[in-house]
């Protein structure tokens, strides 16, 4: 989960203390020398995923200069074939094929790569096929500068092996060397090293090993480090550099004897001379990143419950979702038949086998979650999805191992044609037999004919206060007793592209009439089970004051004409209203409908995000600023811009600027300043 630590400062309040003289023994007898170890830092986690923070405290994924993701192959678990993500393959399924396998010859980490050439020098691309790793978010490659590839690589023929740094689309060569070495040199787990001197910069490009020779090779434990690393130690120098200019300490300082006498400092402890400490002090920014949300603090299991993240257009990808069976038994396809209007596709399975020729366990789909389901024994899980068929159905719905090979839960669903020739709601409670940390969710029948599915759900059933947060990750914020809670993210909420952006209204409402969203800033698909609702929730239930941030018709790479932007004020008027407005009224009856009569206590919105420099920023926020001070005039609002150096240019009753180094590694201070 990605949290960050947010620091208030407040109003001047008007003097209603005296001064008063504060007699101080300055003697280090009486008190204690101020430490060289009074402060320290640590960086913000931004690389983390559902079961917690991930970044060390010196986080050695962004302050190390190894560029590669996943460097031994690991990453998709110890089962094989396993996913590879990131690398991927370059060449076609004609001519290449890759999978991993437990060869490696290291105990502690046995995944390796083999890859199967198919195609030889006459019928290979010219550049050859392989396999490319993009490292995180693109390798930052620069003219004149040395980086060191090491790999290990065995092979039942001779090798013959271009290593290449190249433009990300791989079009344009940076830097490469061939290795070549006859089968008795690579008949046995060898280590390659090669130096290659960059003949040109990208920012976001990517390390290759390709080959024309036909035949069979396995590499492990791939590296690409820059030579310039700090002392050679591995880290950054830019990173390096920022983390000292902090200067930090870390060490108790003893006290000392006495040498000095007895002083007295005059104190004016007024509160003209000072500023109270609010209560708002210190608080978090939650950010749907990394899958802090889905696959972390939101306890859904099943990942791309309502079989859209494959896009609109029928037949589609239903990633993660997979078969159980083979395409003799049963054949799975997208349609647009989904009862519901804003997510129309749903997954259409057409069992081919029958109870005396189908498999003993059935054939159907699994879900394996968000890196494998998390099932303890003892637990209950409720799982909900819609179905219909033009037959009767004989199915079962199971939590399984991994590989589907022990149950841990499963109960059968019959139901005659009449009962489920309409969409019709299932729930069923399952109780785990058994643990299994990287388990999935299967719906299996052994009855030959045609049956859909929609909106699958699998949820723990203990969430905290049955609201469907994870009771660990809750704690952990909770325990942070923060003051107040920002939400729902950052460029989350600007996305790359307006049509991608976090719209409030989507993700309201019963979990399967939400259509969900691709989050195109951080790179996945959100079914948005949590929404706007379930943030005012989360805010109410940590005892935070909520801060809204919405979208001012601004994202990364378009932007809306002031003259145009009453659609978004609207937007932002009712959002404020569903959280505000009498249970009567048009939003609020929404969030009535949904459990919640009392209104939630909104008294912070923010107008965009780190969106100041933009064209339209100034211009739309006024619209916005004006519109709902006239509506809601107790509203305290938040500017994008910067206040510290010179006053705002507009009016505001905060505002927040944000102080970060890179894309890829920040020191990342949100500032919220309370104006006079």
């Amino acid at each position: 989960m990605c949290l960050h630590v947010v620091v208030i400062a407040a109003q001047e309040q008007q003097d209603t203390q005296p001064s008063v003289a504060l007699q101080v023994n300055a003697s280090k007898v009486a008190g204690r020398l101020i430490p060289d170890t009074l402060s320290e830092f640590s960086l913000r986690c931004r690389n983390s995923n559902g079961l917690g923070w991930r970044c060390s405290k010196l986080g050695l994924f962004t302050l190390s200069k190894n560029f590669l993701v996943f460097t031994g192959f690991e990453a998709g678990g110890q089962n094989t074939p396993s996913n590879i993500w990131p690398w991927s393959i370059v060449g076609d399924q004609s001519s290449i094929y890759v999978a991993t396998d437990r060869s490696s010859p290291f105990e502690r980490n046995k995944i390796a790569l083999r890859m199967d050439v198919i195609c030889d020098s006459n019928g290979c691309p010219s550049g050859g096929v392989g396999v490319y790793n993009p490292g995180y978010w693109g390798m930052n490659i620069e003219e004149g500068k040395k980086y060191k590839v090491a790999f290990y690589v065995r092979s039942t023929g001779d090798i013959d092996l271009s290593v290449s740094l190249t433009s990300s689309d791989g079009s344009l060569t940076l830097a490469s060397e061939k290795i070549i070495a006859s089968t008795s040199d690579v008949s046995k787990w060898t280590k390659k090293e090669v130096v290659l001197e960059a003949k040109g910069t990208d920012h976001g490009a990517r390390l290759q090993l390709t080959t024309t020779k036909k035949g069979s090779l396995w590499i492990d434990q791939v590296s690409a480090m820059p030579v310039d690393t700090y002392k050679g130690h591995g880290f950054r120098n830019d990173l390096y550099q920022m983390m000292v200019d902090i200067k930090p300490r870390f060490i108790r300082f003893p006290e000392q004897q006495d040498t000095q006498p007895s002083v007295t400092l005059q104190v004016n402890a007024s509160n003209v001379a000072g500023r109270l400490i609010p209560d708002t002090l210190f608080g978090i920014f939650f950010e749907e990143i990394n899958h802090a949300g889905a696959g972390g603090l939101w306890a859904e299991l099943v990942s791309n419950r309502g079989f859209e993240a494959g896009g609109q257009n029928t037949p589609s990808n239903i990633w993660p979702w997979s078969i159980v069976g083979d395409q003799s038994s049963i054949y799975v396809v997208t349609d647009r038949s989904s009862p519901f209007e804003r997510n129309k596709i749903a997954l259409r399975m057409d069992v081919i086998c029958d109870s005396s020729g189908c498999p003993s366990g059935g054939v159907g789909v699994y879900n394996p979650g968000y890196w494998g389901m998390n099932i303890e024994e003892g637990k209950k899980y409720k799982v909900a999805f819609y179905v219909r068929s033009s037959d009767d159905i004989d199915l079962s719905v199971s939590l399984t191992s991994s590989d589907g090979t022990l149950t841990l839960a499963s109960e059968k669903f019959i139901a005659s044609t009449s009962d489920v020739s309409k969409w019709t709601k299932k729930e069923v409670m399952l109780e785990a037999k058994g643990t299994d940390h990287a388990a999935r969710l299967q719906l299996t029948t052994t009855k030959k004919g045609s049956l859909w599915i929609d909106q699958v759900s699998a949820m723990p059933v203990d969430t905290y206060k049955g609201h469907g947060f994870r009771n660990d990750l809750y704690q952990m914020m909770a325990d942070i007793k923060p003051r107040f809670i920002r939400f729902p993210g950052g460029c989350f909420v600007e996305g790359e592209w307006l049509s991608n952006a976090f719209r409030w209204k989507e993700t309201v409402g019963p979990w399967e009439e939400r259509p969900g969203h691709f989050g195109d800033v951080w790179k996945y698909w959100t079914d948005d089970g949590l929404g706007h609702f379930e943030f005012f929730l989360l805010a109410e239930d940590i005892g935070a004051a909520p801060i809204w941030v919405f979208n001012n018709g601004i994202s990364h790479n378009d932007e809306v004409e002031t003259a145009s932007i009453m659609p978004f004020v609207q937007e932002a008027l009712d959002g404020i209203e569903f959280a505000r407005g009498d249970a009567n009224s048009t939003w609020g009856s929404v969030r009535a409908s949904m459990g919640r009569q009392e209104p939630f206590e909104l008294k912070y919105v923010a107008i965009g995000n780190e969106d100041c420099g933009k064209t339209y920023y100034r211009g739309n926020y006024i619209v916005f600023y004006d519109a709902i001070k006239k509506a809601y005039p107790d509203i305290k609002i938040i500017s994008n811009c910067d206040g510290s150096s010179s006053p705002l240019d507009h009016p505001a009753d905060y505002y927040d600027f944000h102080v970060k180094k890179k894309h890829n590694f920040e020191l990342l201070l949100f500032v919220c300043v309370f104006l006079s």
